[in-house]
């Protein structure tokens, strides 16, 4: 159901939705060779020749690689989960409430960038989390490497590193070999965007490029988008982004929202809460009887620092942020959610897999604003879902 719905209908609109333009512009000029301004890595940008190639310049061709990307990340994010519970029931429920969560349906559906940066960084992050051999690490380095020449704030992962490296039994000292080869596949794609608009390829020309890209971000702190919102309000659904709205005549309407499912969304923000307190409450018993934290815990400790991790440039610079910025929290929220239903509910899956329908079910009445399906406008079919005003 999830999967179909990132497909169903992609090539809609024929007309750019929300920032769209942006990226579909610069692939076009990739494709044509011509030289072109990027204000993110072009990794993004290049993703999208493969359905230029096969489709042609058309909604189905920009959107096609980002429904594609979204279902790897349903798939990476389960096994990130399981991995960090050691619970392949752990796995499966997180893969399914990515697959049924509308943040994410949405955003598989539009020529952005979130979906593929957050594909690559839940790749880097499995790796390291199943890794078997120094191979896994390796590939978890040039995973993270492209998703930063997706966009930059990839580079939050490797706040992460060290600590998976430790989980893993392998020596911190690894980060740095990992660091210096994420780097060299961030430069790698670069070179490959210049050399593909025939511009000369040249380490300071890739330096400065990169520099002014950073320079280029960090100024926006004015705060003048109406979509933009702050962090602590991402985690209540403050203001979801409506990334296209087209009027059909004959009373009705079609939507594209970046709204959550509701119902796991807060259930993802409780589990944040429920966590921390958890953490709290066993750090400090160990701390009393001087023993270690049990593997329950440290994964507990890993899922809130990553999901901290994730956010935290919005927490400590005041440059504009937008719901999207979340994405990558909020999937380690699922996964979060995903561990403690495994755990609590495991020993009865009649009511683990009811939980699971009622889900379901909020996120078949919110499809249609998902996937940009007509509404009627007279009996506000939009409304019911969409009740917030500030949603619409």
């Amino acid at each position: 159901m999830g999967i179909l719905w990132r497909f169903l209908g992609i090539s809609y609109p024929a007309s750019f939705t929300f920032d769209e333009f942006h990226f579909v512009e610069n692939a076009r000029n990739y494709l044509a060779g011509r030289v072109d301004w990027n204000d993110h890595p072009p990794l993004g940008k290049i993703l999208m020749l493969p359905g230029l190639w096969l489709f042609g310049d058309n909604g189905l061709g920009w959107r096609v690689h980002e429904s594609v990307f979204g279902v790897a990340h349903i798939a990476l994010t389960g096994a990130v989960a399981s991995a960090l519970f050691r619970d392949r029931r752990a796995g499966w429920l997180a893969a399914a409430f990515v697959a049924i969560d509308g943040m994410f349906v949405s955003y598989s559906r539009t020529a952005l960038l979130d979906i593929p940066m957050n594909a690559f960084m839940m790749a880097s992050l499995a790796l390291m989390l199943h890794a078997r051999s120094l191979a896994w690490f390796v590939w978890a380095a040039v995973a993270l490497g492209l998703g930063v020449a997706v966009k930059w704030i990839a580079v939050c992962v490797a706040l992460v590193v060290p600590f998976l490296l430790l989980r893993q039994r392998r020596s911190v000292l690894h980060a740095l070999w990992m660091g210096a080869l994420a780097v060299g596949v961030y430069f790698g794609v670069v070179a490959l965007a210049l050399a593909i608009t025939a511009q000369p390829v040249t380490i300071t020309g890739m330096v400065t490029t990169s520099y002014k890209l950073i320079g280029h971000h960090a100024a926006f702190t004015d705060w003048k988008n109406p979509a933009d919102s702050r962090w602590w309000t991402w985690f209540v659904l403050w203001k979801p982004i409506v990334l296209h709205r087209g009027e059909l005549g004959a009373g009705q309407v079609r939507i594209l929202s970046t709204v959550g499912n509701p119902l796991l969304w807060f259930a993802t923000t409780a589990a944040f809460l429920v966590a921390m307190v958890a953490l709290t409450r066993a750090t400090w018993a160990r701390v009393r009887h001087a023993c270690a934290l049990d593997g329950w815990t440290r994964a507990l400790a890993l899922i809130l620092w990553t999901s901290f991790a994730l956010i935290l440039q919005w927490t400590i610079t005041n440059r504009e942020s937008y719901i999207w910025h979340y994405m990558g929290t909020y999937a380690m929220g699922l996964v979060l959610l995903a561990g403690l239903g495994a755990r609590h509910l495991g020993g009865h899956p009649r009511l683990l897999g009811g939980l699971l329908l009622v889900a379901m079910a909020v996120s078949v009445f919110y499809a249609p604003v998902w996937t940009n399906a007509p509404l009627d406008v007279d009996v506000d079919q939009a409304t019911w879902r969409l009740f917030m005003p500030r949603w619409r």
